[in-house]
């Protein structure tokens, strides 16, 4: 998978992330139980292990506990900094490996080799959790299409047809007719993607985020 999947995902959450600063964030969320606070502190902490997980250091189940990271101070005066600080040294280590991934394997002609596990859990969690922090500090989002046509496998695969024993995630609901596929994503992560009376027309993406490909670089 190239980096610039990774990097859209990215600037997905901080773009939305931006918008903290000026809601409530005791207020609820789409995520059940959580305030905003709560959101943004499972981010960026789960973002934070995974960085460690991507350099090879152990991480144990209470690093990416969603009672856990919740909970963990992050948010402060100016969480858009405190996620890139996690973020971007994770998105550039990746950039590195999958541009000698791709030269090799175009030499050798030899297929790319799977995406690591960390690449595809930042996905998941970036995708789905930047658009709760967008919905729920009042945006009319939607996930990019790329991305959610690339997530929606791995959580199927990594929820084993049952997402609600994700961490993080809920029982999943009906997608509405024509779904598109972060509708099908939202939805099989236990969302709601349109509030009542909604067309996806009405959703159209407001977050202004670039889409990176390789043919970009």
């Amino acid at each position: 998978m190239s980096y610039y999947l990774l990097r859209t995902a990215r600037d997905f959450v901080a773009t939305n992330m931006a918008n903290v600063g000026h809601s409530d964030t005791a207020g609820n969320t789409t995520c059940d139980r959580w305030t905003l606070r709560h959101l943004v502190n499972h981010v960026i902490a789960t973002t934070e292990a995974l960085g460690r997980m991507s350099r090879g250091e152990p991480i144990g189940p209470e690093d990416i506990a969603p009672d856990t990271t919740a909970e963990r101070g992050y948010l402060g005066g100016d969480p858009v900094a405190a996620f890139h600080r996690v973020s971007d040294p994770l998105v550039r280590m990746y950039q590195g490996v999958s541009s000698s991934e791709r030269l090799t394997c175009t030499l050798l002609r030899l297929p790319r080799p799977p995406t690591p596990l960390f690449v595809s859990l930042c996905l998941l969690e970036w995708s789905v959790h930047g658009w709760d922090i967008g919905r729920s500090t009042g945006r009319a989002v939607r996930i990019p299409e790329p991305l959610a046509e690339t997530v929606l496998p791995f959580a199927s695969q990594l929820g084993g047809g049952v997402p609600h024993q994700l961490p993080s995630f809920a029982t999943p609901t009906d997608s509405p007719p024509h779904a598109s596929a972060d509708e099908r994503l939202l939805t099989f992560l236990g969302r709601e993607p349109r509030q009542q009376g909604e067309t996806t027309t009405e959703l159209g993406d407001n977050t202004a985020v670039p889409i990176f490909r390789e043919e970009d670089r």
